[in-house]
């Protein structure tokens, strides 16, 4: 139990973990699009694994495959992405209703 659950019963629990799990199929769809849309070649050849909570709700990983890859595509995947992740969190503010926008963190596996 992490410092954020104490004192809250199994339910209230239950209902945070299911919210949180909305949240990140609210961000997989937006990144989803935003990745499909991307002109970037580093960028528009992912695809899309998922999106999970790193930190609770604050922090989520985005994990992506990088199709035929080597180590000098991946870092310039990931360099991409870093430069993506401000429009990123632009758009998922838009599409949330939350006081917040999570942070996003990157997850960039090779095929």
């Amino acid at each position: 139990m992490d410092r954020h659950d104490r004192g809250r019963t199994s339910s209230q629990r239950a209902h945070g973990a299911r919210k949180t799990m909305q949240l990140c199929k609210q961000v997989q769809r937006v990144v989803a699009s935003v990745l499909a849309e991307c002109a970037d070649g580093h960028v528009s050849q992912l695809s899309l694994l998922g999106v999970e909570p790193a930190a609770g709700s604050s922090v989520l990983r985005v994990a992506v495959v990088a199709m035929g890859a080597d180590g000098e595509a991946l870092a310039a995947t990931r360099a991409a992405l870093e430069q993506l992740k401000p429009y990123l969190r632009m758009e998922v503010a838009d599409a949330i209703c939350r006081k917040r926008v999570p942070e996003l963190v990157f997850s960039v596996v090779p095929a």
